[in-house]
């Protein structure tokens, strides 16, 4: 291997190798999926033990809310999935990566594309920009970012594919 008239042999340019491997486009691609099926797991465990994306319990629903929600025809519970769009909308969506030519790899979750009107609706409220607390349904934790660092670690200097 040679590059800018220094040659690399044995170790070093397996090494080399190996590292120009993981960096590929696929093989980045690939542990993006891994990240987005950690991500999808994540969300489906928050709506199931009702947390916010640092294990802290969201705001319980009030009577008045229970009420509500029971003459409107949904469940009183549980919190967050009163038709279960928000849910489906989070935890249903394809992995959105997008690979280009160039090397250049973007990540979108839950996706690229814009919900439509309601469940922009749902998202604001469950962050506290409509009435009633917060109770987010989307976020990082440092436990997140350091799966994401060491899965596209592996990728890139172990080669490894997912």
């Amino acid at each position: 291997m040679a590059a800018a008239g220094i040659k690399v042999t044995g170790d070093a340019a397996k090494a080399l190798a190996k590292l120009n491997q993981g960096l590929s486009t696929p093989s980045l691609m690939a542990a993006l999926i891994h990240v987005h099926g950690h991500f999808v797991e994540k969300t489906e465990k928050m709506f199931d033990k009702e947390v916010d994306p640092y294990g802290n319990p969201w705001t319980p629903l009030t009577e008045a809310t229970r009420e509500i929600r029971v003459n409107l025809g949904f469940p009183p519970g549980p919190i967050n999935t009163r038709s279960g769009r928000l849910r489906d909308y989070l935890v249903s969506a394809r992995p959105d990566i997008l690979g280009h030519s160039d090397g250049v790899i973007s990540y979108a979750f839950p996706s690229r594309g814009w919900p439509d009107n309601d469940l922009i609706i749902r998202m604001k409220q469950a962050d506290g920009q409509g009435r009633g607390p917060a109770r987010p349904v989307v976020g990082m934790n440092a436990g997140d970012v350091g799966f994401v660092l060491s899965t596209l670690g592996a990728s890139v200097y172990l080669g490894r594919m997912f």
